[in-house]
């Protein structure tokens, strides 16, 4: 039988192919065209932000209110936490004064306190072991309180070590950075 509308086509699965790439081109469409979504500061710091890991010590009463609290901070007993955690930071002869001020600087950032606690993780020494930690902490606070200037220099410190233990985080934060 002849067609009756020149041009017509013949094949009825050639039709249902361009109608249906016709409609996925429709639905996919919006979905190429749209731009990515940039997460916003706060939850990328909600994201990114974990309590640090106490430690463990044995011996004498410095040590004592180190290890209770410890206790407190693993319960999430900030407030109590942040009361030995100064005492032992007062106290001269205790050694470990960057792990105190990285915990206690994340205790106040639990409560809120987030200017506080970036202040305090400030003050650890940048030629000890904890430095790239309280770094990455510092930056998320600054992160938090919407200083993105602040958090993003923090960050990029910690990317130039490509073997330090914060370069992925970093890098992978920075990139999520508005």
């Amino acid at each position: 039988m002849p067609d009756v509308y020149p041009g017509k086509m013949k094949n009825k699965k050639t039709q249902y192919i361009i109608l249906a790439f016709g409609v996925g081109l429709l639905i996919l469409l919006p979905w190429l065209f749209k731009s990515p979504v940039t997460p916003d500061n706060q939850s990328l710091f909600t994201s990114n932000f974990t309590m640090p890991e106490a430690s463990v010590s044995r011996g004498g009463e410095v040590e004592g209110l180190w290890e209770r609290g410890n206790t407190y901070y693993a319960n999430k007993e900030y407030s109590l936490a942040i009361n030995d955690f100064e005492s032992v930071l007062n106290d001269s002869s205790f050694y470990r004064k960057p792990q105190v001020q990285i915990l206690l600087g994340a205790c106040y950032i639990a409560l809120s306190e987030t200017e506080k606690g970036a202040e305090i993780l400030g003050n650890v020494d940048e030629n000890s072991f904890e430095f790239d930690r309280a770094t990455w902490y510092r930056g998320l606070a600054f992160l938090h309180m919407n200083k993105v200037d602040s958090a993003k220099t923090h960050f990029e410190n910690l990317t130039l070590d490509e073997k330090g233990e914060y370069h992925k985080q970093a890098s992978k934060l920075l990139k999520q950075l508005k």
